[in-house]
Parts: C-alpha cells; sequence; structure tokens
C-alpha cells in the first residue's frame, strides 16, 4: 500500500522527458540561463589549456619538459616523437567545449518566445558571443590538425549521428573568418551599460574577460595572417592600436604587471581565473613542478635545459648580453653557466610562477592566495608584432622596424635593427615574439606560419631548435630529419578517434 502510494505521487517524475530530447525551450526559461551556459563554455575552456599550450608552444626550441619517470607523452611531443597513440593528440576536451557554445547558438533563440525580457540586442551579444568562442577553439585545431571535423550543431540527443567528416583545415578557416565578420556588429563593444558598482573590478574582468568587439578583432587578425591576408589583417590590427583602452607597459616592472596582477591595460582577452571564487588556475602547476598523476610528481615545463635558447634575452654573444628586462627576474629565473658553446641550465618559467618582478633576486613566488593568473590569449605587445609582420609583407621593412623598436625601447633594450630582405625581418620578427610571448601558448604556431609562408621553409623551424636544443651535428640531423615533411608539423588524429569515426582520414605523414 506504501509502495502504491508513492507511485502515485511520483506521477510527475514519471512524466518527465527524457533527458536526451530535453530542447533549450523546455529547460531555459529566461536570460540568466543563457548566461549561466555562456558562461559555462568559458570554464569547458579552462579545461582545455594543457591541449591549448600543447599545441601551440610545447613542440618549441623554448621548452624543456622535466619528468620523474624519464619518459611519457610531454616529453615525446616535446622532442617532436609523436605518434597517434599520444594522448595529448587528442581533441575530446575542446569539442566539449565546441558543444557548450553550439548549445548557445541553437537554443539562445527560443528563450526570447518565453522570456519577453529578452531583447533582440541582448540575443546578439550571446550569440555573437558564442560564436567567437567557437571560432577561438577551431581556431586551435585549425592549426594543430590538417583535418578535422567541423561541427556547427549542438548534440541533442543520444540518437544524433556523430562519425562526421573530416574537413580540411584551410577551408575551417575560411568558414571561422565569416563567424567573426558576423559577430563583429553584434557583441558588445564593452561594458559600460552594466552596472558593477558593488565591485569595480568585475568590470574589468568582464571587458577582458568575455568578447568584446577587440577579442573578435585579434581573432581576426590572427586568422587573417595566418592565410597571409596582410591588409585585411591590419584593418583590425589598426583597430587595436588605435582604441585608447589599451597601452604597452613599460618598465620592467610594469611590465611584469601583465602576468601578475594580470587584466592590465596590454590585455585585451585573458581567460579569466579567481582566488576567490574557489577558482585557481591549474596550469600554474606546470611550471612549478607541482602537476602529479596520483600524488606523483611528474613533470615541469622550464626554458630549455642544456640549451641556447636564452639567446633571445641574453644576447648572442654570452659574455655581452643584451640586458632585456623581459628576460631573467621577468619571463625566466635560474643560473647560467658556460660550458663551451652551450649553456648549461635549470630556468623555471617566472613569469607563471612569480608574483612580482625578480630583478632584486629575491624570489618571491606565488602562494596559495594569488595562484590565479589568467591565461592571456592577446595582448598590445602581439597586435603590434603581428603588424610588424604584415607590414613587412606588404613592402614597409621601415614601418616593421619601427615597430620592433617600439617594442624593445619600452623594456630598455638597446641595439641597431638592420636586415636586407623580408626573411631577414621576418627572423627578426620571430626573434623579437620568442623574447616578449615566450611560454603564452603561440611560439610553435609562429615558427609554423612563417615557414609556410616562405614557401615550407623547414629552416625557419630546424635553424631554431637544433641552434636551443641540440649540441651536435648528430641529433641536428635527427631533428631536421624530424621536420623534413610539412605534414608533420601538424598533429596526428588519435587513434581512439580514428576508431570511433570510420569517416576519418590520418594525416598521411603519420600513417
Amino acid at each position: 500500500m506504501i509502495f502504491v502510494a508513492v507511485l502515485c505521487g511520483c506521477e510527475k517524475m514519471l512524466d518527465l522527458t527524457p533527458e536526451d530530447r530535453v530542447t533549450g525551450k523546455n529547460f531555459w526559461k529566461n536570460k540568466g540561463e543563457v548566461e549561466t551556459s555562456m558562461v559555462g563554455g568559458y570554464g569547458k575552456l579552462q579545461g582545455c589549456l594543457e591541449s591549448l599550450f600543447t599545441w601551440g608552444e610545447l613542440r618549441s626550441e623554448l621548452v624543456f619538459v622535466v619528468s620523474r619517470t624519464g619518459s611519457g607523452d610531454r616529453q615525446d611531443v616535446n622532442q617532436n616523437m609523436i605518434t597517434k597513440d599520444n594522448g595529448l593528440c587528442s581533441w575530446g576536451s575542446i569539442y566539449s567545449t565546441i558543444n557548450q557554445f553550439n548549445y548557445v547558438i541553437d537554443f539562445a533563440p527560443m528563450v526570447r518566445a518565453v522570456d519577453k525580457s529578452f531583447t533582440e540586442t541582448e540575443l546578439n551579444y550571446f550569440l555573437g558571443e558564442a560564436k567567437t568562442m567557437r571560432a577561438l577553439c577551431y581556431f586551435y585545431l585549425a592549426r594543430t590538425f590538417q583535418y578535422f571535423p567541423y561541427i556547427t550543431a549542438a548534440s541533442k540527443n543520444d540518437q544524433q549521428k556523430y562519425d562526421y567528416e573530416g574537413m580540411l583545415c584551410t577551408q575551417v578557416l575560411d568558414s571561422i573568418v565569416k563567424d567573426l565578420l558576423w559577430a563583429e556588429s553584434r557583441v558588445r563593444a564593452n561594458y559600460d551599460d552594466v552596472d558593477f558598482s558593488s565591485d569595480l573590478r568585475l568590470k574589468t574582468r568582464y571587458e577582458k574577460g568575455r568578447v568584446t568587439q577587440p577579442a573578435v578583432w585579434a581573432i581576426l587578425a590572427d586568422v587573417y595572417l595566418t592565410q597571409n591576408k596582410y591588409q585585411e589583417a591590419m584593418v583590425y590590427l589598426d583597430k587595436i592600436i588605435n582604441d585608447n583602452r589599451y597601452r604597452l607597459m613599460t618598465g620592467p616592472e610594469n611590465w611584469y604587471s601583465i602576468f601578475y596582477p594580470g587584466n592590465s591595460s596590454e590585455g585585451i582577452f585573458e581567460l579569466q581565473f579567481a582566488r576567490e571564487y574557489s577558482n585557481p588556475a591549474e596550469f600554474i602547476k606546470w611550471f612549478s613542478g607541482q602537476s602529479s598523476v596520483g600524488g606523483e610528481n611528474w613533470y615541469q615545463l622550464q626554458l630549455s635545459q642544456r640549451t641556447r635558447s636564452f639567446h633571445y634575452w641574453e644576447g648572442n654573444d654570452w659574455m655581452n648580453p643584451k640586458m632585456d628586462n623581459r628576460g631573467t627576474g621577468s619571463t625566466y629565473i635560474g643560473q647560467l653557466s658556460n660550458i663551451g658553446a652551450v649553456t648549461n641550465a635549470s630556468a623555471s618559467i617566472w613569469k607563471w610562477i612569480g608574483n612580482r618582478y625578480n630583478g632584486d633576486k629575491s624570489e618571491h613566488y606565488r602562494d596559495g592566495n594569488s595562484n590565479d593568473p589568467n591565461w592571456i590569449f592577446y595582448r598590445l605587445a602581439d597586435i603590434y608584432l603581428m603588424k610588424a609582420e604584415a607590414l613587412n609583407r606588404t613592402g614597409d621593412m621601415t614601418g616593421a622596424k619601427k615597430i620592433l623598436e617600439t617594442i624593445r625601447q619600452r623594456v630598455s633594450v638597446s641595439g641597431e635593427i638592420s636586415c636586407e630582405s623580408q626573411e631577414e625581418m621576418e627572423g627578426l620578427i620571430l626573434d623579437e615574439r620568442a623574447a616578449e610571448l615566450a611560454f603564452e601558448g603561440k611560439r610553435w604556431f609562429d615558427l609554423v606560419r612563417i615557414a609556410r609562408r616562405q614557401n615550407n621553409n623547414i629552416e625557419v623551424i630546424s635553424s631554431r631548435y637544433c641552434f636551443a636544443k641540440s649540441p651536435s651535428i648528430v641529433t641536428d640531423g635527427y631533428y631536421k630529419a624530424r621536420f623534413s615533411d610539412p605534414l608533420a608539423w601538424y598533429f596526428p588524429i588519435h587513434k581512439e578517434e580514428l576508431e570511433k569515426n570510420p569517416n576519418l582520414v590520418q594525416n598521411p605523414y603519420y600513417k
């Protein structure tokens, strides 16, 4: 009798729609719930950071992986010994993030039918923001994989087909541009119409941590530069440079404020972390040697040991360094010692683990109250250097040189800039991007972009990699062989993705 009574009282529960058939119209009742779902996409993106860093930086000459076990996926990627079994080739987390933004794009329009206060302008804010974030995710995929699925519809039920065919990365870039051009006129220009009087810091976090027009412009310019569309890129680079909200940080201590406390006047788009909201930045552990599996300390990312990577800050002549204030005490801390032609060192990445400029040589590490650095997608120095790249390729080497001088002088780097060709100037820009943007998830993409532009010039990558990491002709040849095929500059599709989706085709290099 009790069971029957309970069962009768649970009639509504038994009538619930199956979870895999719930639509946005049924579970989003107001614009606040759309906002919650949108913010959830940023949360998912935080969980993708290891993939984004791995794909954009870990293969470069700057990084060295220190591992207790002496082996593993990260070291294999770091040494460019990559196979389809490597777990860092998995794209599951980023597709989960893309799906979150697809949900907003598909379902947010339905909410206007049930929430009359949800205006078309507000709807467009969300749609433009979601399309921009989806484009950013696909931009990372397009620079990492030659061929992959391009999915623009949310997964709405368990019966949905997921064995999508792949699309070439060049085609995906074209689709990204269309989304960004659509979003540009719809996203917020700023958050001036939102009341942040209770905590003025929140406005800064929203301005720099949520998509606004400058974030769209930065991604769009980056995509155009990857496509070698220099004039188009400069249109959007100039929009940011001429925006009085942003200025370059000058002097070593001010430069360091880009990373601590973050959200500086140079920052354009930063993925926000906040310790006070129980949201610390887990990626800080990569550089502090605390990252672990099962409680065992297993790897740390450092400026390359047994390396000459220091030349980006210290100069090619080790006895007469450039005295670049972005080097020791800012980008890294560590001891240098000259042994023959190779510098031996153990240098930690200070820009992510310190809480102040280390020019006085006293080590002020981030503690539990400050381990929430933002992940910086775009900042003003990056925009200037992208413009230098575009100017150089449109025949204005003088303009490109002036930009390099501007970037250097703000941190008191002296020395005359001289070059005789576009390729030589691109080499100087690459060196400057290393000094300015090291360990911000861009270096490998920079090397590949320039190499492809120069008719797949392998030397752009191999010369820097071998100079930094290999102490002998034998290992020079070994690494050059691994870069010899431009298809090797892309990752393979992970074996599990191939098993799940028979319509995917593996990168020919990895067959």
